[in-house]
């Protein structure tokens, strides 16, 4: 089973999450590739090629990892902005054609998303769109702050009325430990609200230099189930 990636917000660790479970399902011999329908904010390389930053990022996990980005914008701003400023101009067959070439050898293709379900990606389609036209089922990811189950919950209801399947939720970065009972209910509030059996709390990582991600994501996220 193929997945797409989102996330309630930016900056909530998308990159983080889908980097992990790439990482543990290559450990396990599953042959898998990350597909980026569009980089945002992308670096600058010495050869003065942008860079697909979270790609690098998943490559840096495991190099057997497999990677693509079919659109690399520099600007740090929803796909169809920094594409219109960059006189680019983002197609969903391109990124469906892109997708259907990528995905030949993977035992299974991660395709992670830009913000959330509802960034623009195009003229005239968004970030949800993509997922329903490659009929991909989302996981959303989430940040343990106040406010995330409201996130959370009209995120599940969106992605429903869209027509997508729901693989489960992540709260990522949580506080090992908590006493904020904001932070402490969340996640059996949104299981019960969203009508989930699949969410799981993936713990800060502690390791300012990002190893032990990949055994992070497998403690905490049962990759079996996620893929059931």
């Amino acid at each position: 089973m193929d997945l797409f990636i989102t996330g309630t917000d930016t900056g909530v660790g998308k990159t983080f999450i889908t980097a992990g479970i790439a990482a543990t399902l290559v450990s396990q011999g599953v042959a898998t590739g990350v597909y980026k329908p569009a980089q945002s904010g992308a670096s600058i390389g010495p050869d003065k090629k942008r860079i697909a930053d979270d790609l690098e990022f998943v490559k840096k996990l495991s190099p057997k990892i497999k990677t693509k980005a079919s659109y690399i914008l520099e600007i740090p701003a929803a796909p169809s902005v920094a594409a219109d400023v960059e006189d680019i101009t983002i197609d969903k067959e391109v990124i469906k054609k892109d997708f259907n070439e990528f995905k030949k050898g993977n035992d299974v293709t991660i395709v992670e998303g830009a913000g959330g379900l509802m960034v623009p990606f195009g003229k005239d389609f968004m970030c949800s769109d993509i997922a329903k036209m490659l009929n991909l089922p989302v996981l959303i990811v989430a940040k343990p702050d106040l406010g995330t189950i409201n996130h959370t919950l009209l995120s599940i209801e969106y992605a429903r009325k869209k027509g997508l399947k729901i693989a489960g939720v992540v709260i990522n970065n949580y506080p090992e430990g908590t006493t904020d009972v904001a932070i402490k209910t969340a996640p059996l509030l949104i299981q019960k609200f969203g009508q989930l059996d699949k969410v799981w709390v993936v713990p800060k990582n502690q390791n300012p230099f990002g190893t032990g991600i990949a055994e992070l994501v497998a403690q905490n996220i049962s990759i079996n189930r996620l893929f059931s």
